[in-house]
């Protein structure tokens, strides 16, 4: 069905960050997860990188856009407004969810319009630079993991609910999340 899309493999690829005095490199190291989100005809890729200047590990969350042509699209400017929405959001999300305790600092957020030979000519490239975690993939986990560490999982995952329904985020998935979906 998707015969022109392009799953990319980014590992090693740099891209520039930073404001002209403080510009920095990250390279794609290792591609985590690489998944279409046909609503807005955009490839998703969680990463990790490392600034170059510095060694530091970074992650890194990636969207491009392919083009809409494969997908139900009806218009396109309200997808165009939609992916404008959403990627203004998405740096937010990730400071609050740094501010609560439950998600990495942001580095930076930028974006650049895909060259001729890129799956979208015209179309862009979103990033998101964030700092590196410790911690384990809960999906490599999951089967390992006690009631109560689930539990305590489950809870997190209603506080950040809870937190993100306080300002009405309506997520990449399509969900708007409410107060009232967890009281």
């Amino acid at each position: 069905m998707y015969e022109n899309i392009w799953y990319r493999d980014l590992r090693g690829r740099t891209f520039e960050i930073g404001e002209d005095d403080t510009e920095q490199n990250v390279k794609v190291v290792e591609m985590l997860t690489e998944g279409l989100d046909e609503s807005m005809a955009q490839m998703l890729v969680r990463a990790n990188g490392r600034i170059q200047e510095t060694g530091t590990k970074v992650m890194v969350l990636i969207s491009y856009d392919v083009k809409p042509d494969n997908f139900d699209i009806d218009d396109l400017e309200d997808l165009q407004a939609d992916v404008k929405f959403h990627r203004g959001l998405e740096p937010d999300i990730i400071d609050l969810l740094f501010k609560i305790g439950h998600g990495p600092g942001r580095i930076d957020s930028c974006f650049y319009e895909q060259a001729e030979i890129s799956p979208c000519p015209g179309g862009f490239i979103y990033l998101d630079a964030m700092e590196q975690v410790p911690g384990d993939d809960v999906e490599e986990i999951m089967d390992d993991l006690s009631d109560k560490e689930l539990l305590s999982i489950r809870k997190q995952l209603a506080y950040i609910l809870n937190e993100l329904g306080k300002i009405k985020v309506t997520m990449g998935v399509n969900i708007l999340v409410s107060c009232n979906m967890i009281e």
